[in-house]
């Protein structure tokens, strides 16, 4: 597998990805709150849910989290997608877990605890499990959601940002 490379680094990040069905479904989400909201909606392909950002990587730095991502393993469980929510700074609409998402955080943390020996060192802003649905957005007060979505996860992936004007990604590697 090729490593991306602009200018040697990489834009990395981890992810849950959805399966196409259920992306399908977060994208009649966005398409629900687009009228109320205004902003771009975002593409059905690049739908997922971040689970920690890791920004520029170098090409040795990827092969290490391409070793690890591959020699992960994770429990699988689920989260339930149940609500609207915005960051007004960088305008974005998203769609997220209601309430609780204690396995959320303790993913996002252990992901953080595992690559530390890396040289990686966990974001200081706290984590805020979402999909972003919608970017630019001119308002934030969407419709109440069409109805709850189930997410069943068994692995997270490896995820770089491809480089041109609008979001593309590319799977790198997935923990078992």
């Amino acid at each position: 597998m090729a490593i991306p490379s602009s200018a040697g680094f990489a834009r990395l990040f981890f992810a849950l990805w959805p399966s196409a069905a259920l992306a399908g479904q977060l994208a009649a989400w966005a398409r629900h709150a687009q009228p109320h909201c205004g902003g771009r909606v975002m593409r059905t392909d690049t739908l997922h849910l971040t689970l920690a950002f890791l920004g520029p990587a170098s090409p040795a730095q990827t092969r290490q989290l391409i070793g690890y991502t591959r020699q992960s393993r994770i429990a699988p469980g689920g989260i339930r997608i149940a609500c609207y929510g915005s960051f007004k700074r960088p305008r974005i609409v998203w769609a997220g877990p209601e309430g609780g998402h204690e396995a959320l955080a303790a993913l996002h943390e252990q992901i953080w605890r595992d690559i530390a020996p890396l040289g990686w060192a966990k974001e200081e802003s706290g984590f805020t499990p979402h999909v972003t649905l919608l970017r630019n957005a001119g308002s934030f007060d969407p419709p109440p959601p069409p109805g709850a979505l189930d997410w069943p996860y068994a692995h997270f992936c490896l995820m770089a940002s491809e480089p041109g004007g609008q979001s593309r990604y590319r799977e790198l590697a997935r923990s078992g």
